[in-house]
C-alpha cells in the first residue's frame, strides 16, 4: 500500500523572491569579505638577536623563535593615526647556561595624536628590555612613548634574569 501525497503549486510573489536574492547576495558577499582576512596587514617579521646585560652579573641573548605579529594602520576622521600591533611571538632568552622560552603576543596599540602627542599601552604579554634586565608583563602596560618608561601596570610581572641565576 502506497501512499498518496497531493501537492498543489504556490506562488510566490515576485518581491518576496528578489528580497530572498538580495538577502542570500548579501550573506554570501560578507562571507567573502570576512574569507579575505585581514587586508592591510604588514608583517612585522622577526627582530635582531639582542644582547642583555643582566643584573645578577651574566648576559643572555633574546631570539625570536616565532614572529607571525602584524601592524595594521587606522587614521581616525581627526587625523589621529593608531597603529595596532596583534598576532604571535614566541621568544627565547639564552644566558646562565639555561634556555628560557616564552610567549610575548601582546597585543599593543601606539597612537599617534594630531598636537604631537602619542600614547603607547601593551595588553597580554609583553617582553619588554629594560636597563636592569628582561621582564615579561602579563596585563596592561602603559608606557611612556619619550623616555621607553613604564607609567603603569596591571597584572603580573616576570624577571627573566632573575629566574636565570
Amino acid at each position: 500500500m502506497q501512499a498518496r501525497l497531493d501537492f498543489k503549486p504556490i506562488s510566490i510573489p515576485p518581491v518576496v523572491i528578489a528580497s530572498a536574492v538580495c538577502i542570500a547576495l548579501l550573506w554570501a558577499t560578507s562571507l567573502a569579505a570576512q574569507a579575505e582576512g585581514n587586508s592591510g596587514r604588514q608583517p612585522l617579521g622577526p627582530g635582531p638577536d639582542v644582547t642583555i646585560q643582566c643584573p645578577q652579573g651574566y648576559s643572555g641573548v633574546l631570539h625570536d623563535e616565532v614572529n607571525n605579529e602584524y601592524l595594521k594602520v587606522f587614521v581616525e576622521r581627526d587625523g589621529t593615526v593608531i597603529w595596532r600591533i596583534d598576532g604571535r611571538l614566541l621568544e627565547t632568552f639564552t644566558g646562565n647556561g639555561k634556555v628560557l622560552s616564552f610567549n610575548g603576543s601582546g597585543p599593543g596599540t601606539i597612537t599617534f595624536f594630531t598636537d604631537g602627542s602619542r600614547t603607547v599601552v601593551f595588553q597580554g604579554l609583553t617582553v619588554r628590555i629594560r636597563p636592569f634586565g628582561l621582564w615579561v608583563y602579563a596585563g596592561r602596560e602603559s608606557v611612556d612613548p619619550t623616555t621607553g618608561n613604564i607609567l603603569t601596570v596591571s597584572g603580573s610581572i616576570r624577571d627573566i634574569c632573575a629566574e636565570l641565576a
